[in-house]
Protein backbone atom coordinates (compact mmCIF):
# COMPACT_ATOMS: atom_id res chain seq x y z
CA UNK A 1 0.00 0.00 0.00
CA UNK A 2 1.96 3.42 -0.82
CA UNK A 3 1.66 6.12 1.01
CA UNK A 4 0.56 9.71 -0.21
CA UNK A 5 3.48 11.24 1.34
CA UNK A 6 6.56 9.85 0.96
CA UNK A 7 7.51 10.89 4.63
CA UNK A 8 4.39 9.49 6.25
CA UNK A 9 5.11 6.05 7.23
CA UNK A 10 2.47 3.15 9.39
CA UNK A 11 3.37 4.92 12.33
CA UNK A 12 0.12 6.35 13.02
CA UNK A 13 -2.14 3.76 12.43
CA UNK A 14 0.15 1.28 14.45
CA UNK A 15 -0.21 4.25 17.40
CA UNK A 16 -3.77 3.66 17.12
CA UNK A 17 -3.61 0.38 17.03
CA UNK A 18 -1.58 -0.24 20.28
CA UNK A 19 -3.38 2.46 21.80
CA UNK A 20 -7.09 0.78 21.39
CA UNK A 21 -5.38 -2.73 22.84
CA UNK A 22 -3.53 -0.97 25.40
CA UNK A 23 -7.13 0.36 26.53
CA UNK A 24 -8.77 -3.14 26.18
CA UNK A 25 -6.89 -4.01 29.25
CA UNK A 26 -9.29 -2.66 31.57
CA UNK A 27 -12.29 -4.38 29.93
CA UNK A 28 -10.64 -7.51 29.95
CA UNK A 29 -11.53 -8.00 34.06
CA UNK A 30 -15.14 -7.86 32.77
CA UNK A 31 -14.93 -11.03 31.63
CA UNK A 32 -12.45 -12.29 34.16
CA UNK A 33 -8.96 -12.28 32.28
CA UNK A 34 -7.95 -8.83 34.80
CA UNK A 35 -6.91 -9.32 38.33
CA UNK A 36 -9.91 -8.29 40.92
CA UNK A 37 -9.10 -6.28 43.66
CA UNK A 38 -7.74 -8.53 46.29
CA UNK A 39 -4.60 -9.11 44.11
CA UNK A 40 -1.36 -7.92 44.64
CA UNK A 41 -0.60 -7.69 40.74
CA UNK A 42 -3.58 -4.72 40.07
CA UNK A 43 -1.46 -1.96 41.08
CA UNK A 44 1.46 -2.64 39.56
CA UNK A 45 -0.83 -3.96 36.16
CA UNK A 46 -2.56 -0.83 36.37
CA UNK A 47 0.60 1.35 36.44
CA UNK A 48 2.32 -0.10 33.89
CA UNK A 49 -1.04 0.27 31.89
CA UNK A 50 -1.34 3.74 32.82
CA UNK A 51 2.82 4.58 31.37
CA UNK A 52 1.88 2.99 28.20
CA UNK A 53 -0.99 4.76 27.62
CA UNK A 54 -0.23 7.86 28.17
CA UNK A 55 3.01 7.38 26.34
CA UNK A 56 0.63 6.65 23.49
CA UNK A 57 -1.24 9.48 24.08
CA UNK A 58 1.57 11.94 23.69
CA UNK A 59 3.37 9.96 20.53
CA UNK A 60 -0.48 10.10 18.78
CA UNK A 61 -0.29 13.73 19.70
CA UNK A 62 2.97 14.51 18.41
CA UNK A 63 2.47 12.59 15.05
CA UNK A 64 -0.69 14.23 15.03
CA UNK A 65 0.58 17.88 15.57
CA UNK A 66 3.83 16.41 12.66
CA UNK A 67 0.85 15.41 10.17
CA UNK A 68 -0.80 18.76 10.47
CA UNK A 69 2.76 20.60 9.88
CA UNK A 70 3.30 18.47 6.70
CA UNK A 71 -0.10 19.68 4.95
CA UNK A 72 0.14 23.42 5.90
CA UNK A 73 3.82 23.27 4.09
CA UNK A 74 2.35 21.24 1.14
CA UNK A 75 -0.70 23.21 0.84
CA UNK A 76 1.86 26.31 1.19
CA UNK A 77 3.60 24.34 -1.87
CA UNK A 78 0.17 23.95 -4.05
CA UNK A 79 -1.24 27.55 -3.38
CA UNK A 80 1.91 29.74 -2.69
CA UNK A 81 -0.40 30.90 0.55
CA UNK A 82 0.96 30.37 4.07
CA UNK A 83 -2.24 29.35 5.96
CA UNK A 84 -0.77 27.33 8.80
CA UNK A 85 -2.87 29.41 11.05
CA UNK A 86 -5.57 27.57 9.78
CA UNK A 87 -5.40 24.36 10.09
CA UNK A 88 -3.83 24.40 13.39
CA UNK A 89 -7.09 26.32 14.52
CA UNK A 90 -9.72 24.35 13.23
CA UNK A 91 -7.86 21.44 14.73
CA UNK A 92 -8.07 23.11 18.03
CA UNK A 93 -11.61 24.11 17.31
CA UNK A 94 -12.16 20.43 17.01
CA UNK A 95 -10.67 19.42 19.88
CA UNK A 96 -12.47 22.00 21.94
CA UNK A 97 -15.54 21.91 20.58
CA UNK A 98 -17.23 18.18 21.81
CA UNK A 99 -16.36 19.47 25.78
CA UNK A 100 -17.68 22.33 24.89
CA UNK A 101 -21.12 21.14 23.85
CA UNK A 102 -21.15 18.41 26.23
CA UNK A 103 -23.15 20.43 29.06
CA UNK A 104 -26.28 20.38 26.72
CA UNK A 105 -26.26 16.99 25.87
CA UNK A 106 -29.20 15.31 27.54
CA UNK A 107 -28.31 12.65 30.24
Amino acid sequence: MASSSPRMPLRPKLFYGVGSVAYGVKDNRLVGFFPGNESPWRLPILMVHGLIEVSLIVMIGITTSSMMADIAEQNEIRTGRREEGLFFSATSFQQRSPPASAPSWPA
